[in-house]
């Protein structure tokens, strides 16, 4: 069952940021008519066990851990500035493996370990 909840985080998470993070580049010498955009670096340390979440263009990644802390920090992607800010830190206990999605312009996160 955790298996396949993790599974289940995993895969809501790469969609949601690729959705966020791949931009359809129009080029006549891209075959398919489409090609990976870089984007502004993350910056921080690598992180995992992350919930995240997009309101319009933005994306949030919410606490997680590098690998023997659990973080409390929130950051915001804006696709259409290409930025990256430290928003205040999660106010709930940090935890991992948890998942988030977004209604009406607000982001919640729930429940993980």
């Amino acid at each position: 069952m955790v298996q396949r909840n993790l599974i289940g985080a995993v895969a809501v998470t790469t969609m949601i940021w690729a959705s966020v993070n791949c931009q359809k580049a129009e080029s006549p010498s891209a075959p398919s008519g489409s090609q990976w955009e870089r984007v502004a670096s993350f910056g921080g340390q690598p992180i995992r066990g992350s919930a995240t979440f997009t309101i319009g263009s933005r994306a949030y990644i919410v606490s997680g851990t590098t690998g023997n802390q659990l973080l409390p920090q929130v950051y915001q992607y804006d696709a259409s500035a290409n930025t990256w800010t430290r928003k205040n830190d999660f106010p709930g206990t940090p935890r991992l493996d948890f998942n988030g999605f977004a209604i009406g312009g607000k982001g919640y996160v729930c429940l993980g370990s």
